[in-house]
């Protein structure tokens, strides 16, 4: 391949939103406000599965079901400075992932202003009254 046809490819890896392993819950923690409560929780990685195994992924989500069958976004966090993006890919990610599941809602709550603007690209909708948002699959 020459430098030109190097050059034409695109800049970023196909990227998949996986389970993460239980060997790389380190890289997600980091990712992610210090104290977060896992227990019970389901770790997102959206990742470059190419990539080596001790990179940090793009973006991590800590997930909870509950008895209702909706599914609440404990933590989220990205890897690079592009906030808004990342946050709205990461989003898409996870919701059209859950949706394929038994999942019919997603909550979020007390987001901040940057995460607000995510949600919100991603068809999230503010509950009235609250700090939580939503999005119905």
């Amino acid at each position: 391949m020459d430098e030109q046809a190097a050059a034409a490819l695109p800049p970023q890896a196909p990227m998949v939103l996986r389970k993460v392993p239980l060997e790389r819950h380190h890289l997600a923690r980091t990712l992610t406000v210090p104290g977060v409560d896992t227990a019970g929780g389901t770790w997102w990685e959206l990742v470059d599965v190419a990539a080596s195994p001790d990179l940090q992924p793009a973006g991590v989500a800590l997930t909870h079901l509950g008895a209702d069958g909706s599914v609440t976004v404990s933590a989220l966090g990205i890897g690079h400075a592009e906030a808004i993006n990342g946050y709205a890919d990461l989003l898409r990610t996870l919701v059209t992932t859950l949706r394929s599941g038994s999942t019919d809602t997603v909550l979020i709550d007390g987001p901040d202003g940057t995460l607000v603007r995510a949600l919100l690209a991603v068809g999230f909708t503010r509950v009235p009254d609250s700090d939580r948002y939503m999005i119905t699959l």
